[in-house]
């Protein structure tokens, strides 16, 4: 049976269709609806399959005359996302599709992939989760004994969790201190992204207070489906000294345990960060970097200046 493929411009894409077909996916992420990818990467473009049956956001730049796919600020996974499962050859035509572009970098989840060959490279990157659909008691069962013990230090402070930090005060936070470095694009996009967030109902931000009611940590979650992204977090040297983000998370997952949630930590390279994410339980699920090579490799540098270091 002949597959109708559409390529299609952010004009041209119909929003409630489009973000259908992401809620629907095996995978569902807030990364990849209509109103994140409209603050990330404007004038975004996409392929679709028949109608809306599955999609694949493109972010299509351009250098020294050559139009190429890159991956998105602010975006681990993305890649392709179906309501239905696909046959191989549709995933390779997918792929086909857009061998329009010359060079093509994808950070895709771990499903519908294309398979191998002399052009195309895919790397692992780490990703962990954690099921929430055991007890508190089992969940810190698995933690490691360092994070225990972060736990109760954290517990000697009279630390409170609150839920209605407005996304002003976040952002406001965030920059007061962070140790990330962005350019002024980077962090306007971001700011958009709190407040989008939260508008869409789909943020919630969880504040750690001292003993005194003084924010000293906070961090931004992304709801869809039964799935939670730890997007943002960010604390003050005081709320480092006293485990406030430790806090902050023990309070989200016994708060959603016995629940069919998955908490996503997405995840980093970085061995100190990767140790602390499977301090928490959280198990390794990996998601793939896809690259296509090409002659204008050396015009298009794959790790820019503009790619987000993942923490």
């Amino acid at each position: 049976m002949s597959l109708t493929f559409k390529y299609l411009t952010r004009k041209e894409i119909d929003d409630r269709q489009w973000d259908n077909c992401i809620n629907g996916s095996k995978k569902p992420l807030c990364s990849a609806l209509s109103w994140y990818l409209d603050i990330v990467s404007p004038n975004w473009h996409a392929l679709v399959l028949e109608n809306y049956h599955a999609v694949l956001p493109l972010q299509i730049k351009s250098k020294a005359g050559f139009k190429y796919t890159t991956h998105p600020i602010f975006c681990q996974q993305h890649g392709i996302f179906s309501t239905t499962n696909l046959t191989q050859s549709t995933i390779e035509q997918f792929y086909e599709h857009i061998a329009r572009f010359l060079f093509i970098e994808i950070q895709s989840q771990p499903y519908f992939l294309p398979k191998l060959n002399k052009k195309i490279i895919v790397q692992t990157r780490p990703n962990y989760e954690l099921a929430l659909n055991n007890s508190f008691f089992t969940i810190h069962q698995k933690m490691s004994r360092n994070t225990k013990w972060n736990l109760r230090q954290a517990e000697k402070h009279q630390l409170t969790v609150i839920q209605t930090t407005p996304p002003e005060e976040f952002y406001k936070f965030y920059l007061t201190h962070h140790k990330e470095r962005y350019t002024t694009d980077q962090f306007d996009k971001l700011n958009q992204i709190i407040h989008q967030s939260i508008e869409q109902n789909t943020g919630r931000i969880y504040s750690c207070l001292n003993d005194e009611n003084e924010i000293i940590s906070l961090s931004l979650f992304f709801f869809l489906n039964n799935r939670i992204v730890y997007f943002k977090s960010v604390s003050s040297e005081e709320g480092y000294l006293k485990r406030a983000n430790f806090k902050i998370l023990s309070t989200l997952i016994e708060e959603y345990c016995t629940s069919n949630y998955i908490l996503d930590f997405e995840g980093s390279r970085n061995e100190g960060i990767a140790r602390f994410l499977e301090g928490w339980g959280a198990q390794l699920q990996p998601y793939f970097a896809i690259r296509k090579k090409s002659h204008i490799d050396k015009i298009v540098n794959f790790k820019n200046k503009h790619q987000i270091k993942w923490i």
